[in-house]
């Protein structure tokens, strides 16, 4: 679980920086990270909450 977290950070980051260098990033990969990073998130609080 975190190595996917860490996986879909580094994405978004990169993306991010692309977007601000002017690169045209579509908004749909955009939403698609961050849903994804929620999910991650989500399901690692629901694993430690058990522990």
């Amino acid at each position: 679980m975190v190595v996917i977290w860490y996986i879909l950070t580094e994405a978004g980051s990169i993306i991010e920086n692309a977007g601000a260098l002017g690169a045209p990033i579509p908004a749909w990969l955009t939403k698609m990270i961050a849903a994804l990073e929620s999910k991650v998130d989500q399901a690692g609080d629901n694993m430690s909450s058990k522990e």
